[in-house]
């Protein structure tokens, strides 16, 4: 079955914890604005971590559905069609908070700020 995408949220402030030195450098790198302080490090890598963990699920989810459609874009559609309203908000939410992020920095230094 496919992995709870809810579950990961609650244990992203967990690993926020045991990544100290990730997160250390992250921060040395990045400008302190008040548009990057809004967002800290640790929101980003839950927002991550959601995505992260959405498309792990995601994949699962075609190949167990026989990846149809053309490149397996039905079995896409069936894997967020069948998600919960707190699994898609989780979703959202992890996507507003990297794109507000991604502004942010742009607006500081153009070359910066992409969302992979």
């Amino acid at each position: 079955t496919r992995p709870r995408l809810d579950n990961h949220l609650s244990s992203s402030s967990s690993m926020s914890t045991s990544s100290t030195s990730s997160s250390s450098s992250q921060s040395s790198q990045s400008s302190t604005t008040t548009a990057d302080n809004e967002i800290d490090n640790s929101t980003i890598e839950g927002a991550t971590l959601t995505l992260q963990n959405y498309d792990a699920s995601q994949q699962k989810f075609v190949q167990t559905d026989g990846s149809q459609g053309l490149g397996g874009g039905l079995s896409a559609l069936h894997h967020i069609q069948s998600l919960s309203t707190t699994e898609r908000t989780a979703l959202q939410t992890a996507i507003v908070t990297l794109v507000t992020r991604a502004h942010a920095e742009r607006a500081l230094d153009s070359s910066k700020g992409r969302i992979m």
